[in-house]
């Protein structure tokens, strides 16, 4: 089994950074044999990078790299090209290292997983419900997503410098949860960034320095560091790139938070990362609380485990995982225990995302996975497939909705088809549905997940009353609602103008959906019987923020 794994790595290694196929790339390991299958994959993944960024990869077995690549460019303005010690950023994948942290605070005894935050964070709003930093871990908290609340500012968080006193401010100013600790998994930033703050108060030190004595110099990574100032000078770092129309546009990372980014690394230290967690230096105690799963207060097992790490399963093969993405940057890390498989990527670019490339290790190691869902082939009856259509609100998560439409005597989700599993089970882009009168119940690894059928708004709505000027003191921001030709719009500033576009009603609550720089925003205007008007705007990671009219 070891030699015919190798075998296939090596073949995938000659066809993945052949010249000829990759201009910009470089072959390091190995020699292949023709294989038009790998060429295909391979070739719709990176395209070429010819004056283009790109990407770093390593796939590393018992220690030992079988798979190198590199090509495109670390700098388009100089045309430096990306190698093995190209820095990166690392993004969310440096959540596992701010999970090591407090996990080696523990081992310590100086915290304790069941901890109240505000044993450490007293400035913590007490919001009737204890969360523990087991609960910041996994995502568990209930926190709102503070780095997303941004995008409710006129200057967001991608164009604005944002400090650790910065996010700790716009966190504590949250007067709600999205749910009660320890019901949901919902990730959320707000969690990491707290845990670097503890790092900071129980090691007294600042969080780089406590990682780079505990973490990154024990496990050998000389090529990394985590950011002090955004304006720090950093040896061989790739610039990151977005993508507008058919440019590329420097993606500036002005970010001076620690806990959930803010690693700065090559591909080469990601897999002495990997090695290094493997290995007797570590205690058995902190490999096995690492991949711990969460549980949440139901009894529902998650995929996220006290390491900062997902763990899943690929075709009776533990994975152990996390990627990143921040600007114009992209990271991914995986390791496989049981046949000692490990790959590191890195990019700057946002375009070359890794879902694919992660489906391309996966079958190259290990073959394809086979799809165990059937499905029926019955046809139901039209008025029967009328009942299920309609639009979905998600009631744990406002942010999202789900629209089924019955297209031609079959019904969509987007361009989607609905699928049938059974007559009161249905699937959705892979997702699982059960079918239960006017509601969907999602079945997911997370928790399930209910979507209510909503009742679409009217045309006789008098959108006059809605109108006016909102303020919040979660975000410190004020909302002017004016309608302009039967069409609401909503701005923060003189220069945004966001339509709103009516999406439900639900009682006397009137929804409608709109965007700020490129996040979807639900604003959700609630109308009391004196004609009084609150509203509440839904974002991902973040339910229900809280407005008053005031004029």
């Amino acid at each position: 089994m070891k030699h015919q794994l190798l075998f296939r790595l090596f073949l995938f290694n000659f066809y993945f950074f052949s010249p000829f196929l990759f201009p910009g790339g470089s072959i390091t390991f190995g020699q292949g044999v023709s294989s038009e299958i790998f060429e295909k994959k391979l070739k719709e993944f990176t395209g070429d990078r010819t004056g283009k960024p790109g990407a770093a990869i390593i796939v590393n077995q018992n220690n030992k790299n079988i798979l190198y690549y590199a090509a495109g460019n670390a700098n388009l303005e100089n045309n430096i090209f990306i190698d093995s010690n190209t820095v990166f950023e690392a993004a969310s994948v440096s959540k596992q290292f701010t999970a090591s942290a407090i996990l080696l605070l523990c081992e310590e005894l100086l915290i304790s997983l069941d901890d109240n935050v505000r044993k450490y964070i007293p400035e913590l709003p007490d919001y009737g419900y204890t969360i523990t930093i087991r609960h910041l871990l996994l995502h568990t908290s209930g926190l709102k997503d503070w780095r997303n609340i941004t995008y409710l500012h006129p200057v967001y968080t991608a164009t604005r410098l944002y400090n650790q006193k910065m996010a700790l401010d716009l966190i504590c100013k949250q007067k709600s949860l999205n749910f009660k600790p320890g019901d949901q998994y919902r990730y959320s930033n707000s969690g990491y960034d707290l845990l670097g703050e503890i790092v900071e108060r129980v090691s007294g030190r600042t969080f780089s320095q406590f990682a780079k004595e505990n973490l990154l110099e024990p496990a050998g990574m000389t090529n990394s560091n985590f950011r002090n100032k955004y304006t720090d000078i950093i040896k061989n770092r790739a610039t990151g790139y977005l993508k507008s129309g058919g440019n590329y546009l420097q993606g500036i990372v002005l970010d001076e938070t620690c806990g959930a980014a803010g690693l700065y690394t090559t591909v080469s230290d990601l897999q002495k990362w990997n090695e290094y967690m493997a290995s007797d230096k570590v205690s058995d105690n902190f490999k096995k609380l690492r991949t711990t799963q969460g549980v949440l207060n139901n009894g529902k097992k998650i995929p996220y485990a006290l390491g900062g790490v997902e763990i899943h399963n690929y075709k009776g093969q533990k994975e152990i995982r996390h990627g990143g993405l921040i600007s114009g940057y992209r990271a991914w890390l995986v390791y496989y225990p049981e046949t000692g498989i490990s790959a590191s990527y890195l990019s700057n670019d946002r375009t070359l995302q890794t879902t694919e490339l992660s489906k391309i290790i996966r079958e190259v190691c290990f073959g394809e996975e086979t799809d165990t869902l059937s499905f029926i082939k019955t046809e139901f009856p039209i008025k029967q497939l009328e009942e299920i259509a309609g639009l979905y609100q998600n009631i744990n998560d406002f942010s999202v909705s789900l629209n089924i439409q019955l297209k031609d005597g079959k019904l969509f989700s987007g361009n989607h088809p609905v699928r049938f599993i059974d007559k009161g089970t249905i699937s959705i882009n892979n997702q699982i549905y059960n079918i239960k009168q006017n509601r969907l119940i999602q079945i997911s690894e997370t928790g399930n997940f209910i979507f209510e059928k909503a009742t679409s708004l009217t045309d006789n709505i008098n959108y006059e009353l809605l109108t006016g000027t909102y303020y919040s003191e979660d975000v410190s921001v004020n909302y002017k609602i004016n309608l302009e030709e039967k069409i609401l719009y909503a701005s923060s500033a003189s220069w945004e103008k966001i339509k709103l576009t009516p999406l439900q009603q639900s009682g006397q609550t009137l929804s409608f959906r709109g965007n700020s720089n490129g996040l979807a925003i639900i604003f959700h205007f609630n109308i009391k019987k004196s004609e009084e008007i609150s509203l509440s705007l839904s974002l991902p990671r973040a339910d229900k923020i809280p407005f008053v009219k005031i004029n």
